[in-house]
């Protein structure tokens, strides 16, 4: 029998990120952009991105075909998933309305080009479920390159969290509340 999978995108006009490294990579983000255009990935030196880097995955939208493809994956997110998707593309991976909650979160980041927020829990290899809360950052890229985002994701393991209650909350943030 298959699961039953609840799935929600709501997008807010601002809200509050809970976890200080999200919090910080979001004013690193807004710091970094110029007439509100979001920052290159040139924008950010390797030592300024180093407290985030085991979180952070750089997404692309490949716009022939229209997908995503995760280009680069941190080392947290790859422990807790077991799994390095790098390379992948998140449709090889999310069917259904997992991918439709994935797809709708991210176009809005890409489409707006202003950073959006993820809640949620998922599944893990290593226990029954996680709190996930995620940030996608997008990227400026020269006329004709694929656009890209940094996505920064942060777990707390969620026990009392039964997997059919997965729900994605995608929110618009404001980097001058953050």
């Amino acid at each position: 029998m298959a699961r039953e999978e609840r799935l929600a995108a709501r997008f807010a006009t601002e809200l509050e990120l809970d976890h200080k490294l999200l919090r910080d990579a979001l004013r690193l983000w807004d710091s970094k952009r110029s007439d509100g255009t979001p920052p290159s990935r040139a924008a950010f030196a390797a030592a300024e991105l180093k407290p985030f880097l085991p979180n952070l995955m750089i997404v692309e939208y490949e716009t022939e075909s229209g997908r995503y493809r995760f280009r680069l994956i941190g080392t947290a997110i790859t422990e807790t998933f077991k799994r390095d998707a790098t390379g992948q593309y998140l449709d090889e991976i999310y069917a259904g309305h997992k991918l439709q909650s994935l797809r709708e979160g991210f176009d809005a980041a890409r489409l707006t080009r202003y950073p959006k927020a993820l809640f949620g829990t998922l599944r893990s290899p290593r226990r029954a479920s996680l709190s996930v809360e995620g940030l996608l950052m997008p990227l400026d890229v020269a006329a004709g390159q694929n656009p890209q985002m940094l996505i920064a994701i942060y777990f707390r393991y969620a026990e009392d969290v039964a997997y059919s209650d997965v729900e994605f909350n995608w929110a618009a943030v404001n980097p001058a509340s953050a």
